[in-house]
């Protein structure tokens, strides 16, 4: 039979036993509560955050659907301002085009001397003292100037329908100068005239 010191001593271990898987169980549980404490504290942040975020998203949503009326007038404005440059830049391709179509090239300007010539002839017209200048820069880029002067003498009515083809030419002449109105004979029937013209036109230059 076990002695009475032996039986004191499997109870002491026994309950040493118990003790420790006692205060073992409270030691991971008061773990367990302490980390679910933790993993809902995070997650109650992470909540908190995610809301946060929304909330922040919504007030941008908000802010750019502000925005909206006024972006969109500003790209009205813009494609108005756009379309208005196209108009304009049309416009101005229209008005070069007209400006290039009335002006002849440069190798029409025998063309143009010979023309003169023969108006001349048909309205028996004579021409005296033709001069003519060299060609120089016009007022717009790709053009010469060409200028000359000449007398021309005849009947009234010739002359003064000479100076009208002259100035309604294919041709676009231009008198600058006017000059020498001279009655040569006083008969009215067949009074001749004289007059001395400076004229001028343009040609473009390929």
């Amino acid at each position: 039979m076990r002695t009475r010191q032996a039986c004191i001593v499997e109870r002491v271990i026994i309950y040493t036993s118990i003790a420790i898987v006692i205060i073992a169980s409270i030691v991971a549980t008061v773990m367990f509560i302490k980390k679910g404490r933790e993993i809902a504290a995070d997650r109650i942040k992470f909540t908190q955050q995610a809301e946060d975020a929304v909330q922040a998203l919504k007030k941008d949503l908000e802010s750019k659907k502000r925005e909206i009326p006024k972006l969109r007038n500003q790209l009205n404005d813009k494609l108005r301002l756009d379309e208005l440059a196209k108009k304009a830049f049309d416009e101005k391709l229209q008005e070069l085009d007209r400006y290039f179509r009335i002006i002849p090239s440069v190798d029409q300007k025998p063309v143009l001397l010979n023309d003169i010539a023969e108006i001349a002839k048909k309205l028996d017209v004579q021409k005296k003292n033709i001069t003519t200048e060299p060609l120089v820069d016009g007022t717009q880029p790709g053009t010469k100037l060409f200028q000359f002067s000449m007398t021309l003498e005849g009947k009234y009515p010739a002359v003064k329908e000479m100076l009208w083809r002259l100035e309604n030419m294919k041709i676009v002449v231009r008198m600058t100068k006017t000059e020498g109105f001279k009655i040569i004979t006083l008969n009215n029937d067949n009074q001749k005239m004289e007059v001395s013209l400076k004229l001028f036109t343009y040609f473009f230059v390929d």
